[in-house]
C-alpha cells in the first residue's frame, strides 16, 4: 500500500453541529423554512476515479472526506467546495478490490473492507496500514463482505456473514462473536448510545435489536408496511431512524418509540412518516444535521438520479431536487458532519456535491 506523511488534519478537532432538537425563537424559525441545495465543484474534481464512486464517507471531525470504489484505491480531499483539494497520494491496495470503508468515530483510522478473508486498518497518524487476519468460524475463514459497522465507542467491529449471521469483532483482542438471527440480514447500525447494541434488518422486513455481549435480541419490531428492509439509518443522537425498503419506501420512526420495545418478542412501531418518493430499492440512506434540523438524504442505485433529500423539520422532501440532467446512478450519499455540504458517489465515477443552504 502507497502512503505519505502523517496528514495535519488527522490531528486537528474542529467543531460539528450535532444537535437534532435546538431550542429556537419564532424569528430564527421564520429564517430558517427552506432548504436548498446549490451545486459546487464535485468532491473528487482533482483525482476523478475511472470506475464508479461506490463509497463516500466524512471524516467525523474535519472537512475531510474519502471516496473509493473498485480499482483498489482510497483517495482524501479536502472539502471547500471550491478547489476540494486532493490531501495525499491514494491508499492503494493491490488485488482487493474495496467494497466498505469507514472512519473510526474518534477519526484516528479508516477501515477498509471488500470480498476477501482479510481487511485492513489505516493508522491516519502514523501513516501505517495494518492488514487484520479474516474471521473464523466453526466453517472455516469468513470471507469479509461488502457491508460492516462500527460501534460507537470504536471498540466492535460487526461484518455481515450471510444469511442471518453477523461476525462482531474486538478490535483489541481481534477475537470474534456470531450474532444470529431469523432472516436474512440485509443491514445493520449500532444504535447511537448503546455499543452493544446492534440492529440488523432483513428480507422478511424484521427489525432486531441485539446485545453483541450476550448475543440475545432486546428488542424487535416488524418494519411498518415492508415485508423486506433494505437499509436504515440513525440520526446521531438517535432521536430518530429511517428505514428503506425494496420497493422504494422509506419509513421514519422517532428512536424513543423504538428504544422503549423490550423483549424479543415482535412489537409495534407506528412511523412519524412514510416517503414514496422512489419506485426502486432504497440502497443507501444518511441523516445529517443542517441548522438544528435533521436531514436524511436517501437514494436507489437502480434509477439514474434515483436521490432525494428530507426535511424532518417540514416533513417533506426538497422540491425540485434533483435537478434534471443528473443521469448518473447513486452507489452512496453523505452528509457531512457540519451539515455544510451533501455528496452523492456516481457510478461514472463522479462525487457530485451540493452546498446545502437553511433560509
Amino acid at each position: 500500500m502507497e502512503g505519505a506523511p502523517a496528514p495535519a488534519w488527522a490531528l486537528r478537532r474542529e467543531t460539528t453541529d450535532s444537535a437534532i432538537e435546538q431550542p429556537v425563537s419564532a424569528s430564527s424559525q421564520r429564517k430558517s423554512q427552506h432548504l436548498g441545495l446549490k451545486p459546487v465543484k464535485d468532491a473528487n474534481v482533482q483525482d476523478k476515479a475511472d470506475v464508479a464512486c461506490t463509497i463516500v464517507e466524512f471524516h467525523p471531525n474535519s472537512k475531510t472526506m474519502i471516496t473509493a470504489g473498485l480499482d483498489h484505491r482510497v483517495r482524501i480531499f479536502s472539502i471547500d467546495g471550491h478547489t476540494n483539494a486532493s490531501m495525499q497520494k491514494p491508499l492503494h491496495f493491490d488485488d482487493y478490490p474495496i467494497k466498505c470503508v469507514k472512519f473510526l468515530h474518534d477519526g484516528s483510522r479508516i477501515i477498509v473492507g471488500g470480498l476477501k478473508p482479510y481487511y485492513f486498518e489505516y493508522d491516519l497518524l502514523e501513516n501505517k496500514t495494518v492488514r487484520r487476519p479474516g474471521i473464523k468460524t466453526a466453517k472455516g475463514t469468513l470471507n469479509v463482505h461488502d457491508r460492516f459497522v462500527v460501534s460507537p465507542d470504536d471498540k466492535h467491529v460487526a461484518f455481515l456473514g450471510g444469511g442471518g449471521e453477523v461476525h462482531v469483532v474486538t478490535r483489541v483482542s481481534h477475537s470474534s462473536r456470531a450474532l444470529m438471527v431469523p432472516f436474512s440480514v440485509t443491514s445493520m447500525e449500532f444504535v447511537p448510545g448503546a455499543p452493544r447494541h446492534l440492529m440488523l434488518v432483513g428480507d422478511v422486513g424484521r427489525v432486531h435489536i441485539v446485545d453483541i455481549v450476550t448475543r440475545r435480541t432486546v428488542a424487535a419490531f416488524q418494519d411498518d408496511g415492508n415485508t423486506a428492509t433494505s437499509c436504515l439509518s440513525w440520526t446521531s443522537d438517535g432521536s430518530l431512524l429511517a428505514t428503506g425498503s425494496p420497493d422504494g419506501i422509506v419509513n421514519v420512526y422517532r428512536g424513543r418509540d423504538v428504544k422503549a420495545l423490550r423483549g424479543a418478542s415482535l412489537g409495534t412501531v407506528k412511523p412519524v412518516k412514510t416517503l414514496s418518493n422512489l419506485v426502486t430499492q432504497i440502497t443507501t440512506m444518511h441523516w445529517g444535521v443542517v441548522g438544528g434540523r435533521a436531514v436524511l438524504a436517501f437514494g436507489t442505485r437502480h434509477k439514474a438520479g434515483g436521490m432525494r433529500v428530507y426535511d424532518a423539520r417540514r416533513a417533506s422532501v426538497v422540491p425540485m431536487w434533483p435537478p434534471q440532467g443528473l443521469y448518473g446512478r447513486v452507489g452512496a450519499m453523505r452528509i457531512s458532519g457540519d451539515g455544510g455540504w451533501l455528496v452523492a458517489g456516481l457510478d461514472n465515477g463522479r462525487a457530485r456535491m451540493w452546498k446545502i443552504i437553511a433560509d
